[in-house]
């Protein structure tokens, strides 16, 4: 756990003017009071210790350690969900889907394989009022994967050929979607 702290503290100085410093304030006593509530309402569950670094740049990291699991879950969440749209419907889903699409150190392709060699996960993710970046990946792999992360996360790229191809694939699944209203009735409810 010192080691991520460390990396965290030293490397990830994520820009003020991103809005990333103040993610967790809106849901810091939120989560407490459902923390509080589910562990009076079950007295028999407990929650494990955990660190919380708050980093130059306002950033807010909770560190929780389990040393029976070798396992590293990473997850960042942003301020900055489909009610951030505005009249761009589908913005926030597509920007975190295209972070994945390259860095200014790696293409998509290498993105891709890297996590797959090592057997791990990238994921992104955009919900009404937040998105968020998730990894997970064994513990020995900590020194290569958690700099990826954080290039993924610092520098992403979005290159104008892979936006075009992912624009043409989401009208095709809208396409498809439209043929079977199963699928698009949650949309409306």
């Amino acid at each position: 756990m010192k080691a991520i702290r460390n990396y965290l503290v030293r490397n990830i100085n994520i820009n003020k003017n991103r809005r990333i410093q103040s993610v967790m304030k809106p849901f810091n006593k939120t989560i407490l009071f459902f923390l509080l509530f589910s562990v009076s309402s079950y007295p028999q569950f407990k929650l494990p210790s955990y660190d919380v670094v708050r980093l130059d740049n306002g950033l807010t990291v909770y560190l929780m350690e389990k040393k029976d699991v070798p396992i590293i879950s990473v997850s960042v969440v942003l301020d900055a969900g489909a009610v951030k749209d505005g009249e761009l419907n589908g913005l926030s889903s597509f920007t975190a889907e295209a972070l994945k699409f390259g860095t200014k150190k790696y293409l998509k392709s290498q993105l891709d394989s890297i996590f797959n060699f090592y057997g791990s996960s990238l994921n992104t993710y955009s919900r009404l009022d937040y998105s968020g970046i998730s990894s997970q990946f064994m513990k020995e792999h900590l020194s290569i994967l958690l700099p990826v992360l954080a290039e993924v996360i610092k520098s992403p790229v979005f290159p104008e050929e892979e936006i075009i191809k992912r624009k043409q694939r989401w009208v095709a699944e809208l396409d498809q979607a439209k043929e079977s209203p199963r699928q698009v009735i949650g949309s409306y409810l």
